[in-house]
């Protein structure tokens, strides 16, 4: 029997851990194996894209080397995908209990509240750990099989990049499952349309200066701006999305401490 919830947690969520891993580094190689065509076809077409999109879609630059377009498509596209699964991830894990009732049962054990969240949020710190390894694995081996590889070396700060995006959110989405009882849809629609507006605010940010103005109160544009597969990560951005994601953890966990929970 499993007599920490850090490991009860994960034994029960391996299935669904192993899938999104494999998920996610078959879509990389996929993708990356479009880069040959596209880098054909786009390199020309982009170099006369308006500045103002050059955000969403790419300059002719970016389209022409494996690295840019392994920042464009697999660290912008790609990146939604597994923000999906730190938004799912803690859902599943902490709101969806307290939603069923088995919250309550958990902390009818010689468990405290506080250790119960700390190995919830451990669970959830791991899980993206190994997704990213896939993630970062699926990078890898796309290169190596269009003949452009990037060394596992060069992937590592990106990566982490990537990391730490996703972190954000599933932090956001853990700390509010924690804070309130708004159960997990809600809670989940909320971090998902930040995380939606997040990345078309700086997607857009040439368009006006409203747009890059508002583009800077989201993680967007702390992830990738300047591009962190050319330019590596500035200490300043780094800071800034730790402290998105531990702030509302602490305010929470106080929350969490003191509030009466849901019960069925």
């Amino acid at each position: 029997m499993l007599k920490t919830t850090l490991l009860k947690t994960l034994f029960e969520k391996r299935y669904t851990i192993l899938i999104w891993t494999l998920a996610v580094l078959v879509l990389n190689i996929a993708i990356i194996q479009l880069f040959p065509a596209l880098r054909d076809v786009f390199s020309t077409t982009m170099a006369n894209m308006p500045p103002e999109l050059s955000g969403w879609f790419g300059d002719g630059a970016i389209w022409t080397s494996i690295r840019g377009y392994v920042g464009m498509e697999i660290m912008g596209q790609m990146g939604i995908i597994v923000i999906i699964f730190g938004i799912i991830f803690p859902i599943s894990i902490f709101a969806s209990e307290e939603d069923s009732g088995l919250l309550t049962t958990q902390l009818s054990r010689p468990l405290s509240r506080f250790r119960y969240l700390a190995e919830k949020y451990i669970a959830l710190l791991i899980a993206i750990f190994i997704l990213i390894v896939g993630f970062a694995l699926g990078t890898f081996l796309g290169t190596v099989i269009v003949g452009d590889v990037i060394p596992l070396g060069e992937l590592i700060v990106p990566m982490l990049a990537v990391a730490l995006l996703v972190a954000v959110f599933a932090s956001l989405t853990f700390a509010i499952s924690a804070a309130t009882r708004l159960g997990k849809t809600i809670s989940g629609v909320i971090v998902g349309l930040y995380a939606f507006a997040s990345y078309f605010l700086t997607s857009l940010g040439a368009t006006s200066d409203t747009v890059q103005a508002l583009s800077k109160l989201t993680p967007h544009y702390y992830y990738n701006t300047p591009p962190v597969i050319e330019n590596g990560l500035e200490l300043k951005n780094v800071l800034i999305l730790i402290a998105i994601a531990i702030i509302p953890l602490i305010i929470s966990t106080v929350i969490f401490l003191k509030r009466d929970l849901k019960t069925r």
